[in-house]
C-alpha cells in the first residue's frame, strides 16, 4: 500500500485514546494520502500526524430507519460530499457497521471490512455484503463474516511498536508486588466477583486500575465492586495519557484480564488490550481466552469460583511466566503484530484474491 487514496471509517473519536483504527491510519499515512472519518460533526476538518481527519460533510438525518433502497441514494448524497473532498479513493477500509456501510458508493477498487468487536452489528449485513475482503479479529467474528461473505480472513490485534520500552524481568530474589488492569472498568465483561476473590486472598500485592472511574457497574457484580473499593491493596488511578499509561504498565510486575468469559464467549475470544499486555514483556493472569488457547502466552483459569489456587500458581511461577525467556516470548509475539505486520499481511490477502 503506497501511494494509495485510503479512506478509514471509524465508529471512534479521532479525539479518543488510540485503538487499531487510529494506530492503522497512522501507519498507512506514512506511504499513502489517508482520511480519516469518525462520528464528530465539526466546521473544520483537520489534519493531524499526517492524517486528514474529516468531520464537515453532509449528513443525511434518519438514514438507518429508511428502507434500503431509498437509504442507498441517501447515503449517496453523503458520500458524494466526502469525494469531493477526498477524490476517488484506491481502498475504502471500514471499522464502523453504523453508517457510510454501502460501501461499493465510493467507487473504490478495493473495500475492507474490519470487524474487532462481535458486538459491532448495526448495519452488520449490508456493510460485509459489500466489501471485497473481510477482516476479523477472533473465530467468532469469522464464523459471523463468513455466513454473509466467503472473503474472510482472521487478523489479529496490531500492536503499537513505539511502545516497546521493557525493563528487565524480575530477578529470582524480587518479591511480586504489583499487578496492573488498563481498560475500561465500567463494561459488564469484567469479572469483579474473581478480582475480589484473588485481590482479598493475596493482601500482600498491590493491585492497580487504571480506566475511567465508576461508581456503578453491573447490578450482579456490584457487591463486589464496591468490597475492592474499600480493601487497602487497592488503588484506582483513573484516565490517562498513553505515555502514563505504559509507565505504569512497565512498573508494575503482572498483567490481569479477568473476564466473565462463560457469560460473554463471543465477545471475549480475543480482548484488544492483550497485544499491550504482551507487548510490555510482563506475564499476564487472564480468564480463558480462546484465540490464546493453544499458545502458552496467557496464564488462563477456567473457573472462577477457584481462581485462588491457579492465581497462587501465577504468583509461585509455576510455568515460569516470569521468566526472561517467556518475557522474550511475549514481546516477540507483539512485534510479530505491529501495524506495519498487519498491513504487510492484508496487502498479501488481498493480492491473493485478486489473482
Amino acid at each position: 500500500m503506497i501511494n494509495q487514496v485510503v479512506i478509514i471509517i471509524s465508529p471512534d473519536s479521532w479525539n479518543a485514546l488510540p485503538v487499531s483504527k487510529h494506530h492503522y491510519a497512522m501507519e498507512l499515512a506514512k506511504n499513502n494520502t489517508v482520511y480519516f472519518i469518525d462520528k464528530e460533526v465539526s466546521k473544520a476538518n483537520i489534519l493531524d500526524k499526517n492524517v486528514h481527519i474529516i468531520r464537515n460533510y453532509t449528513r443525511v438525518k434518519g438514514l438507518n430507519r429508511m428502507p434500503v433502497w431509498l437509504a442507498k441514494q441517501m447515503m449517496k448524497v453523503e458520500v458524494n460530499s466526502i469525494l469531493k473532498m477526498t477524490g476517488k479513493p484506491d481502498i475504502v477500509w471500514s471499522f464502523d457497521t453504523s453508517r457510510l456501510y454501502f460501501l461499493s458508493l465510493f467507487g473504490a477498487t478495493t473495500n475492507i471490512a474490519h470487524i474487532v468487536d462481535f458486538t459491532e452489528h448495526f448495519k452488520f449485513n449490508e456493510l460485509i455484503q459489500e466489501a471485497h475482503v473481510c477482516l476479523a479479529s477472533s473465530d467468532s467474528i469469522l464464523v459471523k463474516m463468513g455466513a454473509i461473505n466467503p472473503r474472510v480472513f482472521k487478523i489479529n490485534h496490531g500492536y503499537y511498536a513505539e511502545n516497546l520500552t521493557t525493563p528487565s524481568p524480575l530477578s529470582s530474589s524480587q518479591k511480586i508486588a504489583t499487578g496492573i488492569y488498563i481498560g475500561n472498568l465500567a463494561i459488564k465483561y469484567l469479572d469483579w466477583h474473581a478480582l475480589y476473590t484473588i485481590i482479598n486472598h493475596r493482601k500482600d500485592i498491590e493491585f492497580v486500575f487504571i480506566g475511567n472511574l465508576t461508581e456503578k457497574v453491573v447490578a450482579e457484580q456490584q457487591v463486589y465492586f464496591d468490597r475492592i473499593r474499600g480493601l487497602e491493596n487497592v488503588t484506582f488511578k483513573g484516565r490517562m495519557n498513553p505515555d502514563d499509561v505504559q509507565r505504569a504498565l512497565l512498573e508494575a510486575d503482572f498483567c490481569l484480564m479477568t473476564y466473565r468469559e462463560k457469560e460473554f464467549p463471543n465477545q471475549l475470544q480475543n480482548p484488544h488490550k492483550i497485544m499491550q499486555y504482551l507487548g510490555s514483556g510482563k506475564p499476564v493472569f487472564a480468564s480463558y481466552t480462546h484465540e490464546y488457547r493453544l499458545s502458552d502466552l496467557l496464564f488462563m483459569y477456567r473457573d472462577s469460583n477457584a481462581v485462588e489456587k491457579v492465581f497462587d500458581e501465577f504468583l509461585a511461577n509455576s510455568r515460569g511466566d516470569f521468566s526472561q525467556m517467556a518475557r522474550e516470548k511475549r514481546i516477540n509475539f507483539a512485534l510479530d503484530n505491529t501495524y506495519s505486520k498487519q498491513i504487510e499481511r492484508i496487502e498479501s490477502i488481498l493480492i491473493t484474491i485478486k489473482k
